[in-house]
């Protein structure tokens, strides 16, 4: 089994990259769960709840994208 990743996810640290996608991922799936909820509300609601997701999405996605910046490359040769 050389080369094999250890099974369950608990023994194996993520690396810097795959967190920051996991954190993406969470912000993209906030922002859905907010715009399907305007979905779901009065009709008056509607024009703010997707904005509020948009835009928690895009501060999230924006932090990320400042944040790579200031991080080193990790390229193995």
């Amino acid at each position: 089994m050389t080369g094999q990743q250890p099974v369950g996810g608990a023994a194996v640290k993520a690396s810097p990259t795959a967190r920051s996608q996991m954190r993406l991922r969470a912000a993209y799936s906030l922002g859905l769960v907010v715009t399907a909820a305007a979905l779901l509300t009065a009709w008056h609601s509607i024009p703010q709840a997707p904005l509020v997701g948009i835009g928690a999405m895009a501060i999230r996605t924006l932090t990320s994208l400042a944040r790579a910046r200031r991080r080193p490359s990790q390229t193995n040769p």
